[in-house]
């Protein structure tokens, strides 16, 4: 009988191990990995662009040591209504792609930022 019993718990110490094993390896392999963001530029965004021409309209963004000064539409994880009513000038740290030209206004889409 005690015999029995002993066999009993080492399947159920088994059984439980081989599910605690699991439940920790789904776990683990859920988190998100938070890989660290290297960003290439800095720069400020200035004001909303309120002149009426063909090209203007969107933010301007003036990029540290550049002369010229950018336009953004939009930033990913904020609605438009919050884009252009952020208090300005707001200092970021951004990762960029050329959208598209107008004359000499160039548009960026903001791949990654952050604000500091």
């Amino acid at each position: 009988m005690q015999r029995y019993q002993k066999v009993q718990c080492q399947i159920f110490m088994k059984e439980n191990a081989m599910v605690l094993l699991l439940a920790l390896t789904l776990i683990a392999g859920g988190c998100k990995k938070n890989k660290a963001i290297i960003y290439s530029n800095t720069g400020v965004l200035a004001d909303v662009d309120l002149a009426l021409c063909p090209c203007c309209g969107g933010v301007i963004l003036q990029k540290k040591d550049d002369a010229k000064a950018y336009r953004i539409e939009s930033l990913s994880g904020i609605t438009m209504q919050e884009f252009v009513n952020l208090s300005y000038p707001k200092n970021m740290r951004f990762n960029f792609k050329v959208n598209r030209e107008c004359g000499t206004i160039i548009y960026l889409t903001i791949t990654e930022y952050q604000f500091y």
